[in-house]
């Protein structure tokens, strides 16, 4: 059986990478009228504050992060834009 294989990121990286991961989603919230302007109705993939892909179908979406941005796809912050007020029931 072989053995799992693991990857050593350096140091600075892995800052890049963690701090991309907490403040993408805040980024994400702060931007959210702009973004939903230029993106109306679709799925967005957010990395290091920067929008690194849009599309309608959430998949597609990720296999398009997926080939953009192998190493770190798993990482980007999503969210679905759209300008509808939603109705909640309490």
């Amino acid at each position: 059986m072989a053995k799992p294989t693991t990857t050593k990121i350096p140091g600075a990286l892995l800052d890049e990478l963690t701090a991309a991961s907490i403040d993408d989603p805040k980024w994400l919230a702060e931007n959210y009228s702009a973004l939903v302007r230029r993106y109306p109705d679709q799925f967005v993939a957010v990395f290091n504050k920067k929008v690194v892909g849009s599309h309608r179908d959430i998949s597609e979406l990720m296999r398009l992060v997926d080939r953009r941005l192998p190493r770190v796809s798993k990482l980007v912050s999503t969210e679905y834009l759209t300008s509808k007020k939603a109705t909640v029931i309490l």
